[in-house]
């Protein structure tokens, strides 16, 4: 049986997180049926409720989790879904949820379970605990095109909504159980060379210091972000933030068991760059792969420039590089693979946003006008070739005389007709005639 659980890794089972990168909360919950529950999460129920139940939730590396059974005044039975952490981290971490979670389901009510609410123990005052209501899910790869359909149908409605029409989120937020700098910006390439910054100087503080990523960080800083992310906020383009999840893996967006529909749940929540959900797909540990990406541009197309769509995407993955380097700090492994994803992008664009501009001017192409990347100009490719030349859709004679009125026109293509069908007739009588001689 599938839970809301705050799993993180493709399978937890494999590889222990590094000492000290994992806490668990207090034990506050009795498992057992008609057991007693903390005072201000009973609070958190309907009226009247009464306990039936309290169950484990699932398996979870950061958080202790449970399934809540109770019964309302009217005999109805229902499940609420609740996790818990200590301490300051663990506040941050459940006010995350709720605040990532209610942004999600404000768009996509039939596809996140409902937040309820969240709050601190009253028998354990340093612990923390989130709830929403539970769903039944399979825990299984999700398909494709469904991934695909439901990120992107997530995007669409959300597009345009952020406050201010900013980047960020208003609190911080968790993949797994790192938090996110969420502050505030007008700038999307700001925004996330600002989460990738937070994000590194943790793996540095685990890690210790390394002389060729202390490299590459500089020019993935100075170089990369700038060469592959201002290009869609320059020559009249701009990003309209969406809403983003942020950590889409198959544990985190699975088939509701009761009627196939995905159900997405445990987000780090931001307003961003649509394609930044994308970045998952590039990590083969999740199982997603290129295919799921090609799906998801049936629904929702890449932003311009088209040329930068892989490196881009690359770009985004190298979030959960480094939080795989963060979360496993005692395997080397890890930072190898960060090291090796982020030298090919920095030797692909040694010359950043500059070599670009180079390029550009050497193509002699004006500025655009000011475009949305996420709406006017970004259209499929069968639509942006029927739109290149209409004029293979249309009889030349229809162009030439374009001007005229619709009457006119039938005319013309009658007389068209009538003379067709005149020589048509004559050519017959022609061989008829030739044949009788």
């Amino acid at each position: 049986m599938a839970t809301l659980t705050a799993k993180v890794v493709q399978n937890p089972t494999t590889k222990k997180p590094a000492p000290g990168t994992r806490k668990h909360a207090r034990l506050a919950d009795v498992f057992g049926k008609n057991v007693s529950i903390d005072e201000n999460v009973v609070a958190k129920l309907p009226a009247g409720s009464q306990i039936v139940s309290v169950t484990p939730g699932g398996p979870s590396l950061w958080v202790q989790t449970a399934v809540i059974e109770f019964r309302l005044p009217d005999q109805t039975i229902v499940q609420y879904f609740k996790k818990g952490a200590s301490g300051d981290g663990g506040r941050k971490m459940v006010e995350g949820s709720f605040e990532g979670e209610k942004a999600l389901h404000t768009f996509m009510p039939e596809h996140v379970p409902k937040p309820i609410a969240w709050g601190v123990h009253k028998s354990i005052p340093d612990t923390y605990f989130y709830l929403c209501e539970f769903v039944d899910m399979v825990d299984d790869v999700p398909d494709k095109r469904k991934w695909a359909g439901t990120v992107a149908k997530l995007h669409k409605r959300s597009s345009g909504k952020s406050p201010g029409g900013k980047f960020g989120f208003q609190v911080a937020t968790h993949l797994a159980n790192v938090p996110i700098d969420n502050s505030w910006s007008d700038s999307w390439e700001s925004f996330w060379a600002q989460q990738l910054s937070s994000m590194f100087q943790r793996e540095e503080a685990l890690r210790g210091p390394n002389d060729e990523l202390s490299r590459l960080k500089t020019a993935y800083f100075e170089k990369v972000i700038p060469r592959l992310l201002r290009p869609l906020e320059t020559e009249g383009r701009h990003v309209t933030p969406c809403l983003i999840h942020s950590d889409l893996w198959p544990g985190n967006i699975m088939h509701r068991r009761d009627n196939d529909e995905l159900c997405m749940f445990d987000s780090c929540a931001y307003w961003g760059h649509h394609e930044a959900d994308l970045g998952i797909c590039w990590n083969p540990r999740y199982k997603l792969g290129p295919p799921t990406r090609d799906a998801y541009l049936h629904f929702m197309p890449m932003s311009h420039p088209r040329e930068d769509f892989e490196d881009r995407n690359a770009l985004y993955a190298m979030k959960f590089h480094v939080l795989l380097s963060i979360l496993y700090s005692d395997d080397a492994l890890y930072r190898d693979i960060l090291i090796q994803r982020m030298r090919e992008l920095v030797d692909k664009f040694p010359d950043g946003y500059a070599g670009y501009e180079a390029k550009r001017k050497q193509r002699g192409k004006p500025g655009k006008s000011r475009v949305d990347s996420t709406k006017s100009e970004d259209k499929r490719p069968q639509d942006i070739e029927t739109e290149k030349k209409p004029e293979r859709l249309m009889h030349p004679l229809l162009l030439k005389f374009g001007a005229l009125s619709p009457a006119m026109l039938l005319a013309i293509a009658l007389a068209i007709v009538a003379v067709a069908v005149l020589q048509s007739s004559s050519l017959i009588f022609k061989r008829s005639a030739s044949a009788q001689t």
